[in-house]
């Protein structure tokens, strides 16, 4: 199938089934080489789409997919680029740009979930576990039970933010999720819960006395681009199909 190249602005334009989408061959390169089909100093990364429950993408979720990802793209500040969908999905960005950045944003589905870390494995601030509490980037045991969904986040009021020279992500709860973690809260007290990213812990804190507010802070040591990556990623919501690179491609001049 003949690729179709849309500015974002058109993103919405009709376009081919994914051909590549889900191809166990398809697989990273992990390196940027040159080559003379792009123009100078532009960057090009190529995608493929997998399938989930054996299901790939209509036409109108694949458009949805677009909308999400230039939505990241554009809230890491990157606002000048276009997508293509054809054999597979490409983003081209002309002029300098962080690689990992767009890999940070593109490489996870963005499924936020909270997981109580049981105290009789790992304890709780006051006394030791059997198991030590994971540390961010950890996978979680998929056995434990979810206290809060991805559904029960408030994408679009995350957001990151400094305080005395440190870097957090802040996020709310709608009416449900704000009822399931105050009345958790209130009766484990000094227990860890884990705050999930795609199945990869970002915090672990110990709770310090009943949540009320429906809020809460992701602290991790973060920098200011750490906590925007997060943030941006969180703000727009999942992707309802993963996506893995293929290759990433650079023109000449390109850093």
């Amino acid at each position: 199938l003949a690729a179709v190249l849309v500015a974002f602005a058109i993103v919405a334009a009709v376009f081919g089934p994914f051909g590549l989408r889900g191809s166990p061959a398809a697989q990273a390169t992990g390196s940027q080489g040159a080559t003379g089909s792009l123009p100078p100093g532009t960057t090009e990364f190529t995608y493929a789409v997998d399938p989930v429950a054996g299901k790939l993408p209509t036409k109108a979720e694949a458009v949805q997919m677009f909308d999400l990802i230039g939505q990241r793209l554009r809230a890491a500040g990157i606002g000048n680029f276009e997508m293509g969908a054809g054999d597979a999905l490409t983003i081209r960005i002309p002029g300098p740009v962080d690689v990992a950045a767009v890999r940070y944003l593109l490489g996870h589905p963005g499924v936020f979930e909270i997981v109580p870390l049981p105290p009789s494995v790992y304890g709780t601030s006051v006394a030791a576990g059997s198991k030590t509490v994971p540390v961010a980037g950890d996978a979680v045991d998929p056995s434990l039970p979810l206290l809060i969904a991805d559904k029960n986040l408030l994408h679009d009021q995350v957001k990151a933010e400094s305080t005395t020279g440190s870097w957090d992500v802040l996020f709310s709860l709608d009416a449900e999720g704000t009822a399931e973690l105050a009345s958790f809260s209130a009766v484990h007290v000094n227990e860890y819960i884990a705050v999930v990213l795609d199945g990869k812990v970002v915090s672990a804190p110990s709770i310090f006395g009943p949540i009320t507010g429906g809020s809460g802070r992701i602290s991790g040591d973060f920098t200011a681009s750490d906590a925007m990556l997060l943030a941006a990623v969180l703000r727009n919501g999942p992707l309802a199909f993963p996506i893995h690179e293929i290759s990433a491609s650079n023109g000449p001049g390109s850093t």
